[in-house]
């Protein structure tokens, strides 16, 4: 059965709260639209979170690069764009998804945006209340949408208050971009306002078609504010268009059977939603169709995901067994003819089914710990499961030793990763002692640990203690370790 998912956009404010503008899906089915005050977002209903996010500086281009291998892409790509000095000094989040590679050259999908601006993303949004499955530019969510209808090439223009951008796609690919912020002149029709923007997007549109196509683009689809307000998808035909602006050597045709297409994705199951929704939104409504590699979530926060969702389906499954395991007690009591010994068996081959599967089920506030613990770099590469190895180490740590601290990193020298390792324990120097020592040879089998240090600290002595005999008072010591991590062993 489809989830529900929760689209959601931010349209920033000079004054006062920024307002956020959503959709409520559940697979083509459209269950309600509105907008609210980003504090209020958490009481929409909808369990995934899907995010398009808006930066005047964003880039993005599809980009034909010289590689000696696959995983020299984003490299390679950052390379391009730093020598562009898109980002000048700003420091920048890239994604990028691997369209075509053959010898040494590669074809990819490459996004580009500042970190202040997913940091601003990270303080308004509810993301650890409310996961988020994808969090995209609002342009590669629109060429999403309209890459669900046709690989052709098309012209699209988009406006949302006083910002108009202007897109060369072709196949959910954003060959080119333009952007401009529409200077706010009272009374001024919509079509006033955006006349001229819109023809001089236009122009440079065209010619980089020509130079990246070899030539012309007569489909052509207006999003957003430059719809006409008071007509409804439904009403568009051939003779009446829902377009403010009719273009000269446009497909005319062929861009009405586009904008009808693409309103078709998605059912409206209420008549306070127009259909008309799809095409004023594109935005929201391309995210589902987002691929996972553009996603803009930073790393780490998507490996905290997957942390969190590893106990609940073993979890599950446990309790599964167990379940069987009471309703095939009854069975047996109840059923006539079968020995006793032949159910002791059957029972006892169960029970050792649920222990084996207890053992693999991590301690959940042992994976909560770590999960908590846990640091990623930014360049740490999702070839590694820390999803598993989390699951690994959870089993790993002997009673009574607590890991405080867990940065995983990427070595660039060997290829491999490093995790600074920090953990601590309370007891006697001897007991504290012999802990770490099972840590290490625990963690030994399938990391290789390097400059540990252990160092104990006894607790102060009362006047009472002195006068006791028992010489073991306890103390604390704490253990820090530099783990090896062949990404291949989880």
């Amino acid at each position: 059965m489809a989830k529900k998912q929760l689209l959601v956009t931010i349209e920033k404010q000079t004054q006062g709260e920024d307002v956020a503008h959503y959709a409520v899906i559940m697979g083509d089915k459209i269950l309600q639209m509105g907008s609210c005050g980003t504090e209020s977002l958490m009481d929409q209903t909808g369990k995934e979170l899907f995010f398009a996010l808006f930066s005047p500086l964003t880039h993005v281009e599809r980009m034909n690069l010289n590689v000696a291998n696959k995983d020299v892409i984003g490299f390679t790509a950052k390379r391009e764009i730093d020598k562009k000095s898109i980002f000048t000094k700003e420091p920048y989040h890239l994604v990028y998804q691997t369209l075509n590679f053959a010898g040494l050259q590669a074809t990819a999908n490459v996004i580009a945006m500042p970190k202040a601006e997913l940091d601003f993303f990270h303080r308004h949004l509810p993301i650890y209340q409310r996961p988020i499955r994808q969090l995209a530019a609002i342009e590669i969510s629109i060429a999403s949408l309209v890459g669900e209808i046709t690989s052709e090439p098309v012209i699209v223009f988009w406006a949302r208050a006083s910002v108009l951008i202007g897109l060369l796609v072709e196949n959910s690919s954003v060959l080119v971009r333009q952007f401009d912020m529409v200077e706010e002149v009272g009374g001024f029709s919509v079509q006033e306002k955006f006349a001229k923007y819109i023809e001089k997007q236009k122009k440079n549109l065209e010619l980089a078609a020509q130079k990246h196509l070899q030539r012309s683009v007569n489909l052509r689809l207006f999003t957003g504010d430059l719809l006409l307000s008071e007509a409804g998808i439904e009403d568009i035909d051939d003779t009446y268009p829902a377009r403010l602006f009719p273009v000269q050597g446009i497909d005319e045709k062929n861009s009405t059977i586009l904008e009808k297409k693409i309103t078709a994705l998605f059912m409206p199951v209420t008549s306070t939603v127009p259909a008309r929704s799809i095409l004023q939104f594109p935005e929201l409504f391309g995210l589902p169709f987002v691929a996972e590699e553009l996603n803009m979530m930073r790393p780490e926060y998507q490996q905290q995901l997957k942390v969190q969702s590893i106990a609940k389906p073993i979890g599950l499954v446990a309790s599964i067994l167990a379940g069987l395991l009471l309703a095939y007690t009854g069975v047996m009591h109840l059923t006539n003819g079968v020995k006793q010994s032949d159910i002791e068996q059957r029972l006892a081959t169960l029970d050792s089914q649920i222990q084996s599967l207890e053992q693999r089920i991590p301690n959940q506030q042992r994976l909560e710990d770590l999960r908590l613990a846990v640091l990623f770099s930014e360049e740490t590469s999702s070839l590694i499961r820390v999803d598993r190895f989390l699951v690994w180490l959870s089993h790993s740590v002997p009673e009574g030793v607590e890991v405080y601290y867990l940065h995983i990193m990427n070595d660039p020298e060997t290829h491999l990763y490093k995790a600074d390792l920090k953990a601590k324990m309370s007891g006697s120097y001897e007991l504290t002692k012999g802990l770490s020592a099972q840590l290490v040879n625990s963690l030994g089998e399938r990391v290789k640990l390097s400059e540990s240090q252990f160092s104990y600290t006894p607790a102060k002595k009362h006047k009472s203690d002195e006068e006791s005999d028992d010489n073991t008072v306890e103390g604390h010591a704490d253990f820090i370790t530099m783990l090896s991590i062949n990404g291949v062993n989880f």
